[in-house]
């Protein structure tokens, strides 16, 4: 069983590398409580759990279709490459979350002109009703977690950036 440091009030401080410390150690979150709570099982709004989220900006290779009544002239979700030193981009997973309607449709109107049948990574699995499109456009992503074999956890879509391609990592190179 992990164990954790618990500060006595008069030694709590708010720390402004607080969050960089607890990336660096691979925690998940932390779970904070009001000192004046006492413990209770269950939940509690006396306790607040606040997740660790890291971001990056990555390549849009692809998108599909919303699913639902509403989905002509929407993109549903984007396929992102991230790119490695030597300049090639791998798939690294996908978001579908975190855009409004607006945004949706917005993507749509900038990728569908980018159609194009071959994937623009090498080693691309075949990949269902995906539309894959010529790699222009840069987004942030905020997620939890990232591993090779699997890819983006809990992915949120930021927004478009103005980064050039060539800027573009990895998210494992992130510190």
């Amino acid at each position: 069983m992990t164990s954790f440091p618990r500060a006595h009030p008069s030694q709590q401080k708010n720390s402004p590398d607080t969050p960089g410390r607890i990336t660096e150690n691979g925690v998940e979150g932390v779970v904070a409580k009001r000192l004046d709570s006492p413990y209770v099982s269950g939940r509690s709004s006396a306790w607040i759990k606040s997740p660790v989220r890291r971001s990056c900006e990555l390549v849009i290779v692809g998108w599909w279709p919303p699913t639902g009544p509403a989905r002509s002239g929407r993109v549903g979700s984007l396929l992102l490459a991230g790119r490695r030193e030597d300049g090639q981009l791998v798939l690294v997973g996908q978001v579908g979350s975190g855009f409004s309607d607006t945004e949706r449709r917005r993507l749509y109107s900038l990728l569908d002109g980018l159609a194009q049948e071959a994937p623009p990574v090498p080693d691309a699995p075949a990949i269902g009703g995906v539309t894959w499109v010529r790699p222009r456009y840069v987004g942030e992503v905020a997620f939890r977690e990232y591993n090779s074999p699997g890819g983006l956890r809990h992915a949120s879509w930021k927004g478009l950036r103005e980064s050039r391609i060539a800027d573009v990592g990895m998210p494992d190179q992130l510190q």
